[in-house]
């Protein structure tokens, strides 16, 4: 009896291979879908920096709303520190310490805003520019505080962001790229001559 002839799906495989194998258009269509991916992926990480820069700018601005807010309802003496080695602004209230001493501390119920990929270009308070490094901005307290204007960027890019805190508002505005808005200050018209004359 003759053995029957066995049928070979594969007949142009080389010799020994028994295995599965990916045909050109299976690899074809895989290149295609994790292009695809990529190009879908790749903005995210390319954006990651600018993002993270415009994140930390509004939560210096966050910082600066909860600071008048705070300032507008109460009796604490508060501060906006800024630490150049950490790279962090700190609302602060001055308070008794353990031993007894008043000095300045964190507020406990309130983040710092850190920089991150930011750098402070320059800090302004009723247009009086103050020195670079460390900061602080006590707000007063019997009077209205001052104009107060940070101006962040991001170094090596073209991006900035100018934050502004008027003296009778309780919200920060944010500007982005430096643009500075009109912005309406408190006029004192005894100061300008006019007191007496109607508006």
């Amino acid at each position: 009896m003759i053995p029957a002839r066995r049928c070979h799906r594969d007949r142009f495989a080389p010799v020994g291979w028994s295995g599965p194998a990916f045909t050109l258009i299976e690899l074809i269509v895989v290149i295609v879908i994790l292009s695809v991916v990529a190009a879908a992926v790749a903005p995210r990480f390319s954006g990651g920096d600018a993002r993270r820069a415009e994140q930390a700018a509004r939560n210096v601005r966050t910082l600066l709303s909860i600071a008048a807010h705070r300032d507008s309802l109460g009796s604490e003496r508060l501060s906006l520190a800024y630490q150049q080695s950490s790279r962090t602004l700190t609302l602060e209230t001055r308070r008794a310490a353990a031993d007894g001493s008043r000095g300045w501390h964190a507020d406990p119920l309130i983040a710092p805003a850190e920089l991150g990929p930011l750098a402070i270009r320059s800090v302004s308070i009723d247009g009086r520019v103050l020195a670079e490094g460390d900061f602080r901005i006590e707000f007063p307290e019997h009077e209205p505080r001052g104009l107060i204007e940070l101006t962040l960027e991001r170094p090596g890019a073209a991006e900035s962001w100018s934050i502004v805190l008027l003296p009778s508002s309780v919200q920060a505005d944010m500007n982005p790229n430096g643009a500075r808005q009109d912005l309406v200050r408190p006029i004192d018209l005894d100061a300008q001559g006019s007191g007496e004359s109607p508006w």
